[in-house]
């Protein structure tokens, strides 16, 4: 397979003075090597342009699709560009950027489904040069940083979430180490207090045990960077402490859907959180001394070290939007969109009977839920049983979304 390590423009040639004003204000990001951008211009002379535009489609690591009417009424576009990048988003992780050029029914298309990289309520042609230039410049900053951040060896993705991991560096290992636990111990302990979505609450618990497992590899190598105090607290807690508390949270979290469980005289569960207090606070005043590690904290890369490309990235692991549900290469998880067209009203605990997954049917509606495409018409029982329904606005957007036509309703 290729690898991917470019970013692929894909434009109208009849926006050449837009795409000029683009190409432009990345020249000094091209020239310095920050980026590595591929547009039909660097076709040479006599060159087979069509295998030329494939093999660019098939090494991309992201698309800047620079949207307008035009774009979207282009014949080549639509069914040679388009299709392999879309496809290259869903299922090996490419970054889809897009830029609204012009006003058009983007909206009607797999477009809409990605975040813009701008306010598309001032597309650029609408705007006067200087200001135009202002938001280009935004717009290229946020790329440059955006294609720094995406991962070009294929070794430091995880498996089905297309989320990159860091590869670190020998100098910043400590720092990192005392991150991944940390973090793990916020990620458990948040989990552990309940609140939000179960669902959340156990990706949490997941996250928190690859970032201890993470964080105890490198744990021997950071020592001679980290004081002795800091050193023992920090083992303790990945021996002992953490994993205790992870266990634990996980008896007492109900599954997705139930109402929760009470904790009651849990005095084995009771008991850690007790420790995890005291232990928190004592390697919280221990890192105050380590100023770097307040630096790591607060940049863009603790969320490499994390394994996430950005906070937007996490966020929707944690609580799947509707636009990452979509892209799911998991077959289950369409079949239960389309299902859901056909049915006037339903209760997860229906659904579950059909055959989906307890997780697909909590994330699928709590997606659904945010944007008021579905809303609950029952909560006289909670959890499995409460009632729900799609609006007719979001069987409409969502029939969109599946290219799929009007369906038969079908009682469950």
């Amino acid at each position: 397979m290729q690898a991917r390590d470019k970013i692929f423009v894909s434009y109208s040639h009849k926006d050449k003075r837009l795409f000029e004003e683009f190409k432009t204000m990345m020249t000094p990001a091209i020239q310095s090597g920050l980026v590595d951008l591929w547009d039909d211009q660097k076709i040479s002379p006599g060159a087979q342009w069509k295998d030329e535009i494939q093999q660019a489609l098939e090494s991309a690591s992201m698309a800047v699709l620079l949207v307008s009417q035009n774009f979207l009424a282009s014949r080549f576009i639509s069914k040679q560009e388009l299709p392999p990048l879309l496809n290259a988003a869903r299922d090996e992780g490419v970054t889809i950027f897009w830029i609204y050029l012009s006003s058009c029914l983007y909206e009607r298309t797999e477009i809409a489904l990605y975040q813009a990289a701008h306010d598309i309520s001032q597309p650029l042609d609408r705007l006067p040069k200087a200001r135009r230039q202002s938001v280009l410049s935004e717009i290229c900053a946020k790329l440059i940083a955006v294609a720094q951040r995406s991962p070009r060896n294929p070794q430091f993705v995880r498996a089905n979430s297309q989320i990159p991991l860091s590869p670190g560096s020998r100098h910043q290992t400590h720092l990192q180490c005392c991150l991944l636990l940390v973090e793990a111990l916020e990620s458990a302990s948040t989990a552990a207090n309940g609140g939000g979505p179960t669902t959340a609450l156990r990706r949490r618990l997941t996250l928190a045990r690859d970032w201890l497992e993470k964080g105890k590899e490198l744990l021997p190598d950071s020592q001679t960077r980290l004081s002795f105090q800091l050193t023992a607290a920090l083992q303790d807690l990945a021996d002992k402490t953490l994993p205790w508390l992870i266990s634990e949270t996980r008896l007492v979290l109900p599954e997705a859907g139930e109402a929760e469980k009470k904790l009651g005289s849990n005095e084995h569960f009771k008991e850690v959180r007790r420790e995890v207090y005291y232990l928190r606070r004592q390697i919280e005043e221990y890192l105050a001394g380590i100023p770097e590690f307040a630096k790591l904290q607060s940049s863009d890369e603790r969320w490499l070290v994390l394994g996430f490309r950005d906070e937007q990235d996490y966020q929707a692991f944690l609580h799947p939007t509707i636009e990452r549900l979509l892209r799911s290469s998991d077959p289950m998880q369409r079949d239960l969109f389309v299902k859901l067209l056909t049915l006037n009203e339903f209760t997860p605990r229906q659904l579950r009977r059909q055959g989906y997954r307890k997780d697909l049917v909590m994330d699928s509606l709590n997606a659904l839920l945010s944007p008021e495409w579905a809303e609950w018409t029952d909560l006289s029982t909670l959890g499995n049983d409460a009632k729900c329904r799609l609006t007719n606005v979001g069987k409409r957007l969502l029939g969109q979304s599946l290219h799929v036509r009007t369906i038969k309703i079908d009682p469950l």
